[in-house]
């Protein structure tokens, strides 16, 4: 029997060469979290989404275009389904709230995964680090990983949990030039993200994995089809597929077989685009607001709208080309309907807002005037 003790200046010299590589991990590890708080975030972060206005109901009435030429909406986490962002963390990133950005356990699963496979099967992405590619464009590289890392580190010491989530969810891609769920569900579904079905809730996650060939329109509307039902599928088997009070009762099986029966979206639906003269006034007077909140009645600025448009079509046969409606609350004095010309399209100006031309205060008091005396028997209609 033999026992081997290592000698007193060999543990020491063990001892200090453990504490070199401590020492250097750690100033490391100082030196990137230091770079980290002191490196500018990435830039688009900074971009400004479409202005919104909003019917008095907060509906929108009118969405423009963001300076960077994407359709994308401002978008708050308390206004999405909370159904969907459970579903979706559990899909991409179920330790979301427990990592600082890189996720070491996906990471050794999806090496152990890919080594086995002799192929890359599966990455290791988090949701911070996939926000970083959708700011940051870069070649799919071993160096854009570590960067990629690093960034979605950096993110993690700068932002909080929420800011993070809001930021991926307002910059998801849906195809073309729309970004965000809750533009997506505007013009997939047409309406809010507030409250979603099982089968918007596997769509709105499918398409973003490969927008380009997901999108609805033409033969793309089979491949979201296929794609959503094997999203769903999954999400069964994860037990995450949200489920509203009518599908409480039903199997999984069911459920499935309800979602594959839902016809997916054949085409993208335009954005709002009510109350344009209005809407152009606004964002004018208040170009620093993404959402303004207007007086404007749905239903009275519809009418409003027709009724000018047929009596532009009346009486441009007597040369009376333009026409301008407000319609006053008079117990308030709010506005709850207002129309700028006949036509906002006529190239002749048709998009003055005429409502804000000013006027002659004796030509605005003469029908006035005119009533009173036809009401009092001075004058004749």
């Amino acid at each position: 029997m033999s026992c081997h003790v290592t000698s007193r200046p060999a543990r020491k010299r063990l001892l200090k060469w453990v504490a070199g590589l401590a020492t250097i991990g750690l100033l490391n590890c100082l030196c990137l979290t230091a770079l980290a708080l002191h490196l500018e975030l990435p830039d688009r972060l900074r971009e400004l989404d479409s202005q919104v206005v909003e019917f008095s109901d907060g509906t929108a009435a009118h969405v423009s275009l963001a300076p960077d030429d994407r359709w994308r909406l401002p978008t708050r986490l308390e206004n999405i389904d909370g159904r969907y962002i459970s579903a979706l963390l559990r899909l991409e990133d179920k330790r979301f709230y427990a990592h600082y950005g890189v996720d070491p356990l996906a990471v050794a699963r999806s090496t152990a995964i890919n080594i086995k496979r002799g192929a890359v099967i599966t990455g290791a992405s988090t949701i911070t680090m996939q926000l970083v590619r959708l700011l940051e464009s870069r070649p799919r590289t071993l160096w854009s990983k570590m960067v990629e890392a690093f960034r979605a580190v950096q993110l993690e010491l700068r932002m909080s949990k929420r800011e993070i989530l809001e930021h991926y969810l307002r910059f998801l891609p849906f195809g073309r030039n729309i970004e965000g769920v809750e533009t997506a569900a505007l013009v997939l579904f047409g309406h809010t993200a507030d409250a979603l079905s099982p089968s918007e809730v596997a769509t709105l996650l499918a398409i973003p994995q490969a927008p380009t060939s997901r999108h609805p329109g033409g033969t793309r509307t089979k491949v979201l089809k296929r794609s959503r039902d094997k999203i769903a599928k999954r999400l069964l088997a994860l037990g995450a597929m949200p489920r509203g009070p009518e599908h409480e009762a039903l199997t999984d099986e069911h459920v499935l077989d309800l979602i594959k029966a839902t016809p997916p979206p054949d085409r993208l639906r335009s954005l709002p685009r009510y109350a344009r003269h209005a809407a152009v006034w606004l964002l004018e007077r208040y170009p620093d607001r993404q959402r303004i909140r207007s007086t404007l009645d749905r239903g009275l600025q519809t009418f409003a709208e027709d009724l000018m448009s047929a009596a532009g079509a009346r009486l441009g046969s007597v040369g009376i080309k333009h026409g301008a409606c407000v319609l006053l609350e008079h117990d308030s004095g709010a506005i709850r309907g207002l129309v700028g010309s006949f036509d906002f399209d006529d190239p002749d100006g048709g998009q003055i807002p005429g409502f804000a031309v000013p006027r002659s205060p004796g030509s605005t008091l003469k029908p006035v005037v005119y009533a009173q005396a036809i009401d009092q028997g001075l004058a004749l209609p």
